[in-house]
């Protein structure tokens, strides 16, 4: 019941604030509070914020049940939960979120908030591949010679920028 409830809590403060507080404040300081008419473009990006919406829940749902933990950092899934969205989506609950904010984008026509998801994006994008990245090297933090075989998807990691010197665009192997 304690994971539930933690889940519960996590789910509000940090998608919550990410998808719902800060682009509420990103509309009142730029005057688009309300959405204006409602046609077949409202009702799609609907669609899309529910549809992310749904993916963020269900992730936290599969944490407490099937990974025996919550999505907040200090309590981790105690198991591998790879079922699901986990079996076509690496991060369903950041793919989820960035879905509400293009819903929202599209719904109230805002640039600033496809600002803002692009920006969230990037983070959450670099984040997890510093993240990913630090654990597939060996004992000392520094990266593998296969980290790189492990990491084929394109995405750009921690290491790329160090090995590189900050050069985007050359990797080593």
């Amino acid at each position: 019941m304690r994971r539930t409830i933690e889940a519960i809590v996590a789910t509000i403060a940090v998608p919550g604030t990410a998808v719902f507080l800060v682009p509420y404040l990103i509309l009142v300081r730029t005057q688009q509070v309300s959405p204006g008419r409602v046609g077949v473009l409202e009702a799609f990006s609907l669609g899309i914020a529910l549809v992310g919406a749904g993916m963020v829940v269900w992730v936290s749902y599969a944490f407490v049940t099937r990974g025996k933990g919550t999505p907040v950092p200090i309590d981790p899934p105690r198991r591998f939960v790879a079922d699901g969205l986990f079996r076509y989506v690496r991060n369903p609950m950041y793919v989820g979120a960035l879905l509400v904010l293009l819903g929202e984008a599209l719904l109230f026509r805002s640039t600033w908030i496809v600002l803002y998801a692009a920006g969230l994006w990037l983070l959450l994008t670099l984040s997890w591949s510093c993240l990913r990245s630090r654990s597939l090297g060996d004992v000392s933090g520094a990266p593998t010679a296969s980290t790189w075989h492990r990491l084929r998807d394109g995405s750009l990691t921690c290491h790329a920028l160090v090995e590189s010197g900050g050069q985007l665009g050359s990797r080593s192997a």
